[in-house]
């Protein structure tokens, strides 16, 4: 891939148009993804979890982190509520 500030219009909407449709995939289930910034506090994710954040990932473009945040806050907010 060339340089941003080198490519053509036509580059640009190719590569804007590609990563539109072939969004970068992570497994959360893998070490990694949100171990990368606290190892010891990884915890592993079942299936059916791994595919809800995958597909909320995808539709939202919101990073998986972002997704279990909203989920835990909202959880916080019920239990100071009620």
């Amino acid at each position: 891939m060339a340089n941003q500030k080198d490519m053509t219009e036509e580059e640009a909407e190719y590569w804007d148009e590609y990563f539109t449709k072939n969004i970068p995939r992570c497994n959360p289930a893998k070490p990694g993804v949100f171990a990368r910034r606290n190892a010891n506090r990884f915890t592993g994710l079942d299936d059916l979890s791994v595919d809800y954040l995958l597909t909320k990932s995808i539709a939202t473009r919101k990073t998986p982190e972002e997704i279990i945040g909203e989920l835990i806050r909202k959880e916080i907010a019920a239990a100071a509520a009620g």
